[in-house]
């Protein structure tokens, strides 16, 4: 599941590392609204240019590991390494600490609230309440915005970097590791019971879950290579069924999102790398980019698909709204940004 570049109604926001912070990781949030003439950026975390001198006698990080958003709010981890002492040299000893602090950013009203100090791990904001899976111990944890805590999953296997997906309702879904095989496994909330929905050998990515279906990225083993395709689960009917069937050898997906019934991955079947989406309603794969260079990391919410973009060589971004192949082009390279749609009266966007 990507995490770098996420949208909700009218909020685009992104992790950007900038090269005068060095290894910072920085939120930048636009404000997308068709009729309106200008968009907002602000970070998440104050800045300053400089960034942290490392060596010095003493040196504060701060990094930002994972973010999510749902609707006015944007769930967070800060990372901050607080480091003392001359370091480098002989009899001069360097001492560090490191903190984990999952935050709430308000968009509205712009406020922080820091939820639980040393509370860390890759998490999924939906409603009040978040799921997160603590590797230290290999326990998943239901959160909510109050601060209450409940353990849902005290043995769980390794997840690795795959972090658990929830869709609000009754079900949580991850991929643990079992005895060298990864399966899709699935806990209801309300019942409290955990079953392994798949069996098989190949290995799986990126498990996302909405209403009614668990989805996942299965690389699967061909005659003479691997090649991936995207799967279900439907938690109605208890029935297991195949999405895509590329059979292309050394196919790849990648960076698998969902919003309500619409898929979105990046797949490189024609040789580079395209968005691609499905509708679990209609049963219909579309190709929703199809430029020679590479397009990765989509986020979807609503119709609005948007992705990083290299067809002018950097890392813009793009969206379109789906299934209408209107293209928004939005240029977001340092601090110069305009927002295009050619679809909509050829509104521009100017930072304010």
């Amino acid at each position: 599941m990507n995490s770098e570049l996420l949208i909700y109604g009218d909020t685009l926001v992104y992790d950007e590392m900038c090269p005068f912070l060095g290894p910072w990781s920085v939120f930048r949030s636009r404000t997308v609204v068709y009729n309106v003439q200008t968009f907002e950026k602000y970070y998440l975390i104050p800045q300053s240019r400089g960034g942290p001198s490392w060596g010095s006698t003493s040196s504060v990080e701060h990094r930002t590991d994972y973010f999510s958003i749902y609707n006015n709010n944007i769930l967070y981890g800060q990372r901050t390494k607080s480091s003392s002492g001359a370091g480098g040299g002989s009899g001069g000893g360097t001492t560090s600490t490191t903190t984990y602090t999952p935050k709430l950013y308000n968009i509205v009203l712009r406020d922080t609230t820091e939820l639980s100090r040393d509370v860390f791990g890759d998490s999924k904001l939906f409603g009040n309440k978040f799921i997160r899976y603590d590797s230290g111990h290999n326990k998943i944890f239901l959160h909510d915005l109050s601060g209450n805590i409940e353990c849902i999953i005290d043995d769980v296997f390794s997840l690795g970097n795959k972090r658990p997906d929830y869709w609000g309702g009754e079900n949580v879904a991850w991929i643990s590791d079992t005895s060298n095989q990864q399966t899709i496994t699935q806990y209801n909330l309300t019942t409290q019971e955990r079953r392994e929905l798949t069996n098989s050998d190949s290995a799986k990515q990126d498990v996302v879950i909405n209403d009614e279906n668990i989805m996942w990225i299965e690389n699967i083993a061909g005659s003479s290579g691997f090649y991936s395709e995207v799967k279900a689960y439907n938690l109605e009917d208890d029935s297991l069924f195949q999405i895509t069937d590329t059979g292309i050898l050394s196919a790849q997906k990648n960076n698998f999102f969902v919003w309500e019934n619409i898929l979105v991955w990046e797949d490189n079947r024609n040789g580079n790398w395209d968005i691609f989406a499905y509708d679990m309603k209609t049963c219909q794969e579309f190709q929703v980019t199809s430029d020679l260079s590479n397009q990765l990391n989509p986020a979807i919410h609503g119709n609005m698909v948007v992705w990083q973009d290299y067809r002018n060589g950097t890392a813009d971004i793009y969206g379109a709204v789906i299934p209408e192949p209107s293209t928004i082009l939005m240029f977001l390279s340092g601090i110069f940004c305009i927002f295009w749609c050619p679809s909509i009266s050829n509104n521009r966007y100017t930072q304010t």
